[in-house]
């Protein structure tokens, strides 16, 4: 896939993977965090979809394209912001414990 979107939420997922072995989360936290990732991959995949989908069949500007791929946006920021609060609540305390142990 070319969606630089989409490459950037890989690499952040990766990233946040590695964090989740050296904060040694619980099955628990990994699972929640791995539903997160999967959730916006899979939202920014449907996105891309639809986005590629009405430009097949459309190049004007008409409002039901620009509703479509303003709800496919929208549904990929919501994941996000879901994601983001998933990190917060799973890796908030391990890293407060991590800054207030060094000083």
């Amino acid at each position: 896939i070319e969606d630089t979107s989409f490459v950037t939420h890989i690499t952040i997922a990766f990233i946040v993977c590695i964090f989740c072995f050296i904060f040694d989360l619980t099955a628990t936290e990994i699972m929640f965090v791995l539903s997160a990732i999967f959730f916006v991959l899979i939202s920014e995949l449907i996105n891309t979809a639809i986005e590629e989908s009405i430009n097949l069949f459309t190049t004007d500007i008409k409002r039901g394209a620009m509703v479509a791929k303003d709800a496919a946006a929208g549904a990929v920021l919501l994941a996000s912001i879901y994601s983001v609060l998933i990190g917060i609540i799973v890796f908030g305390p391990k890293v407060y414990i991590f800054f207030r142990s060094k000083i």
